[in-house]
């Protein structure tokens, strides 16, 4: 029959001698239509097919009991059984097939849009074709139901039910399985547009544009057959083989099943998806940029992007900074544009270019998901798998068996406990070009125009593998016995009872299976563009290249293999050997007290699993250009094409290099999965298998099994995030890019300011004014500044990895801006001589410190020393500096070496995809920290050596004296170090006077011998002083370089003297106007000293002020007063140890009892460097000795002022020499500062001068506190 409706009344029976069949009918609906119009704006054309099957399946009812008995086979297809009340038998000499009709639907969809107006016209098609398949499965429903065949029972997406007991019985094989839902679907989309059109911000094109997007899908869905006994008992024998598929079986009492084999496995739903995407414009394009909408645009994405980090509070706070800096950066670059920010906001830049564009993309994905089997019981559950010997095996795959009392499993072969794997996997490809020729306008506060060409391309990949597993779980509510004549293997399963019996006639094998994932990722890009002005303007050509890669790999055991029992333990007896690999023989801790576990085995073999997840990725984009000025787009890459107005790169001889934003972001985690058996009896039967398997006795296996099983398992959970990683790169790139930009927009106004400086139609107060300023951004923000070092860790932290937590961010800037000193120490050393520039010394010294802080960052060593030590040796690609040399110039040879090591580090894969960052990182230390820091110092030095008379030692000491590198005379040769001994520690005011000695000296003689300085001095001074001009004027003429100290000291000498004359007989301001004209130029804090100096002293004693010294000599003070201090004076000598002279007098004075030098020095656990202690160490050891004290990293004179008035002594470290200061005192209203110093002895100094020296603040330690 089919789709009959048959009723049998109170019950029957149907016999055949032939096949019974009760199937469906079905019946298909079909619907075709085709329509189109078009009317003056556009046309349309739609075209449909569907075609759907239905089913009417036979459907058979009784009010009591049917039999239904055939001398063949017995079907149902697709129809149902049901009964009222009583038994559904069914008897046929061959099979009984209760299964699944399927119906099939169709769709076809196909449609095509057009429309236009009188600038613009689009057409779109799309369309689908569908073909799916839905099974419609038989039901057989009855107070009981008992299904008897000659042959086989094939029951397919089907059920059957009974409220009491249910049999299925067959002579040869019982196939209990899944029928299959299928969808297979293709889709469409092209457009193509013709006009104007938007390419979205503020670009629009006219021209041609195509879109096109294919997709093509597959999926297999399984729907399980259910065979159930709500109430009774359910029994499933075969004679021969017995495999149930993704099914249910259950009884409200027992289950028993029975055959030859017995298989319980999972069915696989599958699914598949590829995709095309392509794109193609051509035609005319204008692009207009803004600074305020390019800041905009920032913000906007700084907030999209922060709701991709899964609420990472670092990187949404790193997201809000960006946001605020590129305001800032935006209000300095409108100031700098036209000084007016409100005019200089409306400038524009407009680009106009014919061009062409494409990009083509493909995708493919396939998933497997298993759909385990249930098998569960109220009571018990049975499976005997015997008949066929050793091949009588039980096989339990990726399923569930679960008896709320006891559970036995048998098999006179083995039994087979397995997980069920999921796979999944992805592939993608992607590519673009583009090329374009225009030309390019500004319009506002500055204006231009270029001819420009560009072209660019990329291409990338991704692939991704992925297997999980479902693993087996047998389960009783009280006892679960497993017998096997073989083996017992449970690899991916867990067999847990409150008691567990296992009888297993070969090995026990359990081992621990490891969800799995990889991925892997590459993009790249790059582009060049030329852009051709006429004069003044200068051509120019940029290029960028961009690269991004992504890792990960992931191991991991989810859930443990393992035998679990409860409170009564587990009794498992294995004739050959028991091999766990991350599996457990476990209970509860009360069987364990109970002494109720019991493992006899022939031998033991264990072994753990090592779990692990791990990623590295990394981001490098680097870009620069060559000839006039390249600006930077809104995402900070070099432009010259179409700039956001009022952007510019650093620039150096033409060389432009933008700032090389180099991102990492990594992370690791890692567990084991331990082997190991619960407390209790353990027994190995066969000492000789034993020893000759792992080579111990059968007690020393024992003894090395893992007996704890409480925490095994240590499984880990995935610690990639594909997507954050990505919008924290867009993130802390943009973050790069805007502190980039703040940095150049300092170094622009130093170098304004040093222009200034430089500017003759500026008074000598402005002049003045303007190279302090200079000076000041430089020492703040220049290679080597305080700021520039605190910011340089900061983005140096954020971009290294950018998913790592608060904690590691903080670490990483500590270790960079350590890094960074470290980097500033070996710079010292290449100016003293002690180290060449770029010489193979220099880059292992760079190497080390660069190796050290990636392992303190947890980064790559090697990745680390590689860019230290690069970055070093690249110094000598450059010609020698010059004074004149900005810090814009400065900027862009550093970016330049940074992205060459960026550059070499990213494609060498050196410290993996991360490595790049670490890489950079080190390289930019190195070279702002050292060689940019360092390197006019050094260049000044080399021509000061190379000098053959004293002229040119002293017109060279002027030439570089301007240069804030060199500022501190005492680190030049010679004359310099003559200039320092003066008093003239800061040489940026003599710059003028010794570039032109002769005038200069001829320009003195006139200012001292007016008639003004003559009435107020007297002959004999202005007498003396000619005396001393007319030595140095001689000096000059006839000197040789060996006299160049005793020089450097007379001339400093003499300007001091002449300098404190004049401010006291006309004043401070008039002195440094009249200082100025013979190029002297000073400050009004000096010239107030110099007026002091000539009321408190006579100026002609050789100094009126001094400097205070550095390293291990003299804070010297030339104007001091007498002291005769309470405290112990202890004196260092010609020895680098003023800090432990400084800790012996302290320790006397608190402790009462006298300690000699020799002995605190022999307490510093790592000696006296040659550059002395430091404060920590100095701190550590007054400690020590009982004396309580507190280390200040940055104290400056108004907490010195304050400690001081509280009675509290104070170690303080002026330019590397530690002293003493005791307390503070007025003297004729002048204030002192009370003194022991270790070299000089006891003295009072002059309260202004050592404030000075401690303006920018100074490591200090209060004793008391």
């Amino acid at each position: 029959a089919k789709g009959a409706q048959i009723d049998l009344g109170q019950g029957g029976t149907l016999a055949a001698k032939g096949n019974v069949t009760l199937g469906a009918a079905s019946t298909t609906s079909t619907v075709n239509s085709n329509s189109s119009g078009s009317d003056s704006h556009g046309s349309y054309a739609e075209t449909l097919h569907t075609s759907d099957q239905a089913l009417t399946g036979t459907t058979l009812k009784g009010g009591d009991t049917v039999n239904i008995v055939s001398g063949k086979d017995i079907t149902l297809s697709g129809s149902a059984i049901t009964l009222d009340k009583g038994n559904a038998n069914l008897l046929a000499a061959g099979d009984v097939n209760v299964g699944a009709a399927n119906e099939t639907h169709e769709l076809n969809s196909h449609e095509t849009h057009s429309h236009s107006n009188v600038v613009s016209g689009a057409k779109v098609a799309s369309g689908i074709d569908q073909t799916a398949t839905y099974s419609q499965g038989s039901t057989i429903s009855a107070d009981g139901v008992t299904v008897t065949s000659g042959r086989d029972i094939n029951v397919t997406g089907s059920n059957i039910v009974g409220t009491n007991d249910v049999s299925l019985s067959a002579a040869r094989d019982v196939n209990i399985k899944t029928s299959q839902d299928t969808i297979q679907s293709s889709t469409y989309f092209d457009k193509k547009e013709t006009g104007l059109m938007s390419n979205g911000g503020l670009s629009v094109s006219v021209g041609s544009r195509s879109n096109s997007d294919k997709q093509q899908s597959s999926s297999v869905t399984n729907n399980g057959s259910a065979i159930g006994a709500l109430n009774g008992n359910l029994t499933v024998s075969a004679g021969n083989d017995l495999h149930a598929t993704g099914s249910i079986l259950h009884a409200g009492n027992d289950v028993n099943l029975a055959g030859k084999t017995v298989k319980i496995d999972a069915a696989t739903d599958t699914s598949s998806f590829a995709e095309q995407q392509q794109f193609r414009q051509a035609g005319v394009t204008v692009g207009v940029t803004n600074p305020v909408v390019a800041a905009v645009q920032t913000g906007r994405q700084m907030t999209n992007a922060a709701q991709s980090v899964g609420g990472d509070p670092r990187l949404i706070a790193l997201a809000a900074a960006t946001t605020g800096l590129a305001a800032k950066n935006t209000y300095d670059s409108l100031k700098q544009m036209g000084g007016d920010p409100v005019n200089a906001a409306k400038s524009v830049g407009i680009n106009v270019s014919v061009g062409a564009s494409k990009s083509d993309s493909q995708m493919q994905a396939q998933s497997s998901t298993a759909v385990g089997s249930t098998v569960s019981a109220g009571r018990n559950v049975t499976i005997a798998a015997a008949g066929a010997g050793k091949d009588s095996n039980i096989d339990v795959i990726g399923s569930t068996i679960s008896a709320g009392n006891n559970a036995k499993l048998a098999a006179e072969g083995n039994v087979n406990l397995q997980a069920a794997e999921n796979t999944s996997s992805q592939h993608s490809t992607n590519s673009g070009a583009s090329a374009s020729v225009g030309v390019s306008f500004t319009v506002g506060a500055k204006t231009g125009v270029a001819l420009t060409a560009s072209v660019a391309g990329n291409r990338g990949n991704a692939d991704g593998d992925s297997s999980t597993w479902t693993n087996t779980h047998v389960t009783a509510g009280n006892q679960l016995a497993i017998q096997s004549g073989g083996d017992t293997n449970l690899k991916g399963a867990v067999a847990s009872g409150k008691q567990v019996v296992a009888d297993v006639g070969g090995n026990l094998n359990i081992e621990s299976l490891q969800d799995k994932d990889h991925y892997g990722s590459k993009q790249q890009n790059a582009g060049v563009s030329v852009s051709v002005c006429p004069p003044p303007c200068v051509s120019s050509v940029a290029g960028s290249v961009g690269q991004t890669k992504m890792n990960s790999d992931y191991a991991s055991v989810i859930e443990q293999s393992g035998i679990k029992a409860g409170d009564g333990g587990f009794q498992v007896d294995v004739k050959g050997n028991t091999d766990l690999k991350g599996g457990v023989i476990a209970s509860s801790d009360k069987a364990v007290r109970d002494n109720l576990n019991k493992l006899t085995t022939g031998t033991l073999t264990h072994s753990d699993i090592e779990n692990h997840a791990s990623y590295d990725a990394s981001s490098v984009g680097l870009s620069g250009g060559y000839g006039g000025t390249i600006g930077k787009d809104q995402k900070g890459t070099a432009d010259n094409v179409n700039p956001v107005p009022g952007t510019s790169v650093p620039n150096k001889g033409g060389i432009s290099v933008a700032p090389p934003v180099v991102l990492g972001a990594s992370g690791d985690a890692s567990s084991t999965t331990k082997s190991g058996v619960s407390g209790g009896a353990l027994t190995i039967t066969d000492g000789a298998k034993q020893q000759q398997l792992t080579g111990e006795t059968a007690a020393e296996a024992v003894a090395n099994v893992n007996r704890d099983t409480s925490n095994t398992s240590s499984a880990l959970a995935p610690i990639f995030d594909k997507g954050k990683i990505q919008a924290g790169f867009d993130i802390t790139s943009q973050f790069i890019n805007q502190a980039g930009a703040f940095v150049d927009n300092r170094l622009k106004e130093a170098d304004a300011a040093q222009a200034a400086a430089k500017n003759p139609n500026l008074t000598p107060e402005q002049r003045l004014q303007a190279q302090q300023q200079a000076d000041q951004l430089t020492a703040e923000w220049g290679p080597g500044g305080t700021y520039r070092q605190v910011l340089s860790a900061l983005t140096a932290a954020a971009g290294g990895n950018v998913t790592g937590g608060a904690g590691q961010f903080a670490q990483a800037g500590v270790v960079n801006y350590l890094q960074q000193q470290g980097a500033s120490y070996i710079g010292k050393l290449v100016e003293n001589g002690t180290v060449t520039e770029g010489s193979p010394l220099h880059a292992a010294l760079h190497a080390i410190v660069g190796c050290a802080g990636a392992a303190a960052s947890s980064q790559s060593c090697s990745a680390g020393a590689m860019g230290a030590a690069a970055s070093s040796l690249l110094t000598n690609l450059f010609a020698p500096p010059t004074p004149d040399m900005t810090e814009q110039e400065k900027e862009a040879k550093q970016n330049l070496i940074s992205s060459i090591v960026a550059g070499v580090a990213a494609e060498s894969g050196v410290g993996g995809a991360s490595g790049a960052a670490t890489t950079t990182t080190s390289a930019t230390a190195a070279a702002q920290n050292n060689w940019l820091a360092t390197e006019q110092k050094v260049q000044a030095q080399k021509e000061l050596m190379a000098c053959t008379n004293l002229m040119c030692a002293v017109q060279t000491t002027g030439k570089w004296a301007t240069v804030s590198s060199v500022q501190d005379a005492a680190t030049l040769a010679g004359f310099g170090k003559g200039l320092a001994q003066a008093g003239w520690n800061d040489v940026r005011g003599l710059a003028e006077f010794l570039s032109d000695p002769v005038t200069g000296l001829k320009g003195m003689y006139e200012l001292i011998n007016s008639k003004e300085m003559r009435d107020q001095l007297g002959q004999a001074v202005v007498d003396n002083l000619n005396v001393k001009i007319g030595q140095i004027q001689t000096a000059l003429r006839v000197g040789g370089t060996d006299q160049a100290l005793q020089l450097g000291q007379n001339i400093g000498e003499l300007t001091w003297q002449v300098g404190s004359v004049v401010a006291g007989v006309s004043g401070a301001v008039k002195a440094g106007i009249g200082l100025a004209k013979i190029g002297i130029n000073v400050g009004r804090d000096v010239l107030d000293s110099m007026a002091l100096a000539s009321r408190t002293s006579a100026v002609t004693d050789g100094r009126a002020l001094g400097a205070l010294d550095g390293a291990g000599g003299a804070a010297e003070i030339p104007k001091k007063i007498p002291y005769q201090p309470n405290g112990t004076v202890v004196l260092q000598g010609e020895a680098p140890v003023c800090g432990p002279a400084c800790a012996a007098m302290v320790i006397s004075d608190r402790t009462g009892n006298s300690v000699s030098l020799e002995s605190v020095i022999g307490s510093f656990e790592n000696g006296i460097r040659p550059t002395g202690v430091n404060a920590s160490e100095l701190s550590s050891v007054i400690s020590k000795a009982g004396v309580e004290n507190t280390v200040e990293t940055v104290m400056m004179p108004g907490q010195l002022s304050s400690n001081l008035s509280k009675g509290q002594v104070v170690i303080v470290n002026i330019r590397g020499h530690f002293i003493i200061v005791d307390s503070e005192v007025s003297v004729n209203g002048v204030s002192y500062y009370m003194t022991r110093d270790p070299y000089i002895g006891p003295r009072g100094v002059l309260a202004s001068a050592l404030n000075s020296a401690m303006s920018n603040g100074v490591n200090a330690i209060v004793i008391g506190r």
